[in-house]
């Protein structure tokens, strides 16, 4: 016969219930073969299966042929047939006896399959570049080393690698100095937001800027989107605010000289303004989503005492008055008009409620933004 594969190997994934394999490379006796179980998550371990009590084999003799497994192998694992024929030659050729080609050629034929054996495990082995003049040699087994190129490049050895076991995690929020110890989150984000951020000169930010801590800058700060700025700020250049969202400040800025002109500008361009007019009814009560005000006009021409009562807190409804309009005296034909307009703060309820006869009203409300 011809010696055909190049790799005398078989790699196959599992069902988890099928146990009849094909070999699809010739081998010649049952214990030509080692079929190996390996588990295809870690710990990668790998377990080689025993002839007759694991597996049975069918063919052969210089043939493709099969294994039957006792028990089905495992969906989570990987199933590896390959050929473990033995690296020795038993054929003995007497001169001047009988000659038989087809032993010489199955002689041959084991030949070959030892030469592909070795070329599969040599495929599988670390390799330098072909142009590579150096001779690699792996250093001696060391405990807890690792293997690394020395200081020339020219060679392998062994290098100390850090124990993990001495890590510990540190929950301290103070800056140590120690090498075996990891801060947790947690702990760097409270040691960065305590201390303080101090600049010696310009800075520039191009995205949103949020600062909790006590801020010393010392050139000109220029920010191009919204900034927060929970702690004091201390800007000894112009501050530039090229977004248009605004400049939050939870605590005070300390202002130290005139140069702020960006920051006054700031403040003059972006001044509180009116929204738009909104229709309110009397007796209703609404919820105010900004700061703003309510305001309206009584148009009365009956001869009925009337009273207009603008309340406003946070309740609701609300039972705070605000404002009062009355009339108590009774006018045959008059018509009188009065006004009023009472501030809501935002999230307060406010309600124009009225008692007595009233003919018209008009309300409104208009938010500040």
């Amino acid at each position: 016969m011809t010696i055909s594969a190049d790799t005398p190997k078989d790699i196959y994934l599992p069902n988890g219930s099928q146990t009849t394999f094909n070999v699809t490379f010739a081998f010649f006796d049952d214990t030509d073969l080692v079929v190996t179980e390996k588990l295809e998550a870690s710990p990668y371990t790998e377990e080689v299966l025993t002839l007759t009590t694991d597996y049975s084999v069918s063919g052969g003799d210089g043939s493709t042929g099969s294994i039957t497994l006792v028990t089905a192998t495992a969906s989570t694992k990987k199933l590896i047939i390959s050929s473990a024929l033995a690296n020795a030659q038993s054929t003995n050729f007497i001169n001047n006896s009988d000659f038989d080609q087809e032993v010489l050629e199955t002689t041959l034929d084991k030949v070959v399959r030892m030469v592909q054996q070795i070329k599969e495990r040599t495929d599988r082995v670390v390799t330098q570049p072909i142009d590579a003049t150096d001779t690699l040699e792996f250093p001696t087994a060391s405990a807890d080393k690792y293997i690394g190129w020395d200081s020339a490049g020219t060679a392998l050895e062994n290098k100390d690698i850090q124990d993990l076991d001495t890590i510990v995690v540190d929950t301290n929020t103070s800056l140590g100095t120690s090498d075996t110890k990891v801060p947790t989150q947690n702990a760097v984000k409270v040691y960065v937001d305590a201390n303080a951020i101090d600049v010696t000169s310009q800075v520039d930010f191009t995205n949103n800027i949020t600062v909790s801590g006590t801020t010393t800058i010392g050139g000109a700060l220029t920010v191009g989107g919204a900034s927060t700025l929970s702690g004091t700020c201390f800007i000894d250049g112009v501050l530039t605010l090229d977004s248009s969202e605004p400049a939050i400040y939870n605590a005070d800025p300390t202002l130290t000289d005139d140069k702020h002109v960006a920051t006054k500008k700031y403040v003059d361009d972006n001044g509180v303004s009116l929204g738009a007019w909104a229709s309110k009814s009397i007796d209703t009560v609404y919820q105010a989503s900004t700061d703003g005000y309510v305001l309206g006009y009584v148009n009365e021409d009956s001869d009925q005492a009337y009273t207009i009562q603008v309340k406003t807190d946070s309740s609701t409804p609300p039972t705070t008055a605000r404002q009062y309009i009355s009339e108590y005296t009774a006018e045959t034909n008059a018509s009188n008009y009065f006004s009023f307009c009472c501030p809501v703060k935002s999230g307060d309820y406010y309600t124009v409620a009225k008692t007595g006869t009233v003919t018209g009203t008009t309300i409104y409300f208009i938010p500040l933004s």
